[in-house]
């Protein structure tokens, strides 16, 4: 996956997030105390993603609502793949809908 594709996934699934598991993740996988100074930037000035409208990315509101729209739909497609894969039990969501 390119750099470009990291960014947009990470804009999709919230850049705080990553910045919170970097800051606990790399002292014990790295030399890196904290997340990086761009990740850390962009968190600071609410560049959290789509859903705020800017990441790495700026996101206009029809451009946020698609792209969540295609994340919920994939998202559910790779759960399905997994059940048929693993056979997993349906969770109560999936009992309800």
């Amino acid at each position: 996956m390119g750099s470009g594709c990291r960014a947009v996934w990470m804009d999709l699934t919230g850049v705080a997030p990553y910045a919170a598991v970097m800051g606990r993740l790399f002292p014990e996988l790295s030399n890196a105390t904290t997340a990086p100074p761009l990740i850390k930037s962009l968190v600071s000035q609410g560049h959290t993603g789509s859903a705020a409208g800017r990441g790495f990315y700026e996101y206009s509101p029809e451009e946020a609502a698609r792209w969540q729209s295609i994340l919920t739909e994939h998202a559910w497609l790779v759960r399905e793949i997994q059940a048929k894969l693993f056979a997993l039990e349906p969770t109560a969501h999936e009992t309800t809908l």
